[in-house]
């Protein structure tokens, strides 16, 4: 199979690393100017990403229902959320297509070389496992005690890249989750989360990504979940999470993304940002895969864009 770039590699490159000051400045003339692009899509999905991170990680494993305002902008940084998404989209880069251990590879170097901030046990395992020369299939946990949303925070690049169908996106989503999580619902919430990205591409409306879903996800207690909010269109994001839960297992955390991201059509991206971190628990891991849905549906936003300035990382990211 050939997993190629919807851009050729130097847009793509461009796009994607680095964004540096006058970068992100050209981005805030550009917004709102011209017709959506596939680079303004992934800008929008990794920048609204990170910033999300960025100030849901403030806010980590608070009471659902707590008050909190993402202006002004707090003093904060990017997790393991952002920081895997980049490596990930490096791999992708430097090899002009996905391969797992190449994505493995980045993961291992980024573990070693920079530390990896708020790391989950199945990926902490994967990249222990990895340091100690393991393959990347062998790596990571597995069973029920891997079933966190560790594999669907940092998939979004996956959904940018073309493929010859969907099963083949599925294919790709699976190896890619398989580095670290060997779990079925970590799969499948990493399906989810790869297929709304690759819907934005195509020019979808984000109301009909529950139906895609619904009909393309393996049967799991993640699809179930998703089907419950299908019908639950009209709640908020707030009453949404005492349906789903809020904490890191993907079951609770990607639905409730999902679900939040639906909202970029009346909402604005920092609005949603603000009340997905309001939800409490695991704020900045559903905070992030939000803004990236979103971001990818909605593409660039100048508010995100001046946040990011104020991100510690900003030349790095």
């Amino acid at each position: 199979m050939n997993f190629l770039n919807p851009v050729n590699s130097f847009e793509f490159h461009e796009y994607l690393l680095p964004f540096s000051s006058s970068t992100l400045r050209t981005l805030r003339i550009r917004v709102g100017q011209r017709k959506m692009t596939i680079q303004d899509r992934v800008t929008g999905c990794l920048l609204s990403g990170a910033v999300a991170d960025a100030f849901g990680s403030n806010f980590e494993n608070m009471p659902s229902g707590f008050h909190c305002k993402i202006q002004p902008f707090p003093q904060c940084s990017i997790t393991d959320d952002t920081q895997l998404t980049l490596a990930t989209c490096e791999a992708i880069v430097q090899n002009r297509g996905i391969k797992p251990e190449k994505v493995a590879a980045a993961f291992s170097r980024k573990f070693r070389e920079e530390g990896i901030r708020g790391i989950g046990s199945s990926t902490l395992k994967s990249m222990r496992d990895l340091d100690a020369g393991a393959h990347w299939f062998l790596a990571g946990a597995s069973g029920e005690k891997s079933a966190g949303n560790g594999a669907a925070m940092r998939i979004a690049p996956v959904g940018f890249c073309r493929v010859a169908s969907l099963n083949d996106l599925s294919f790709i989503v699976r190896d890619i989750t398989s580095i670290t999580h060997k779990n079925d619902e970590a799969y499948s919430g990493a399906l989810a989360v790869a297929l709304c990205i690759h819907l934005a591409t195509k020019g979808a409306c984000i109301y009909d990504v529950f139906s895609v879903l619904q009909n393309f996800l393996p049967d799991t207690g993640l699809r179930d979940a998703l089907g419950i909010l299908r019908k639950s269109e009209d709640l908020s994001i707030m009453e949404a999470s005492t349906i789903t839960g809020n904490s890191g297992y993907v079951v609770e955390s990607v639905p409730l993304a999902i679900f939040a991201a639906s909202k970029s059509p009346t909402l604005d991206i920092l609005t949603i940002i603000q009340e997905v971190v309001s939800c409490g628990g695991d704020t900045d891991t559903i905070a992030s895969i939000s803004a990236q849905i979103a971001g990818a549906f909605t593409g660039i936003s100048s508010d995100v864009v001046e946040l990011v300035e104020k991100l510690e990382e900003k030349e790095y990211i």
